[in-house]
């Protein structure tokens, strides 16, 4: 199965990553406002089965439809659970209203996206924001080698596979290996295939 089905079903499962934006109104010296948005993004497990980490996130903050008011990428360091930053943006009214969009990075490739409208100051608590768009390397289709595999008791085989978009093969894309029965046998991350030691 490719890594796009099973990516559908992962983003049920959720982390949630807690990002406060505090905003100070240029045009009146002293009044702040707060931005605050909670990210949920999909789950580290669901991620670890593809080989995948999310280790950044970009937030790009507009007001609509096309003022950009700040644009700046976060670590997520490892563990954690929530990034706090500050962002320093000019209001035109009070309350305002601006879209919030994050990008979920793992190194430089982009990996999911999100995007919503929130209001300044934002009331608690903080309105989640999906982080749900995968952007990421997609195929189409997918052949696995050997297509009429054979092992012995005790033995291992490893899977491979090849991804294709419109038939053109694909370098880079992500997939998850799993068997029906991990008590008779096993795969891991990368293919490898562990056989029982008895018949089954």
């Amino acid at each position: 199965m490719s890594h796009a089905q099973l990516f559908r079903r992962s983003l049920i499962v959720a982390g949630l990553a807690l990002t406060l934006a505090r905003c100070r109104d240029s045009f009146e010296p002293g009044l702040s406002a707060r931005l605050a948005v909670a990210p949920v993004l999909p789950s580290r497990a669901e991620l670890a089965e593809f080989g995948l980490t999310i280790d950044a996130v970009r937030f790009v903050v507009v007001r609509p439809i096309s003022d950009t008011l700040a644009d700046t990428t976060v670590a997520i360091p490892p563990g954690a659970t929530e990034i706090a930053i500050d962002l320093r943006i000019p209001l035109l009214r009070n309350p305002d209203t601006v879209a919030v969009s994050i990008l979920a990075l793992g190194g430089t490739t982009p990996l999911f996206s999100g995007s919503q409208l929130v209001e300044v100051p934002t009331p608690l608590p903080p309105p989640e924001l999906l982080v749900d768009t995968y952007l990421g390397p997609t195929v189409d289709s997918v052949v696995v080698v050997p297509n009429a595999p054979f092992i012995l008791l005790n033995d291992s085989l490893r899977f491979q596979v090849l991804g294709f978009n419109a038939g053109a093969p694909v370098s880079q894309f992500y997939v998850a290996w799993s068997t029906s029965d991990s008590n008779l046998a096993r795969i891991d991350a990368r293919g490898m295939l562990r056989a029982p030691g008895a018949r089954s």
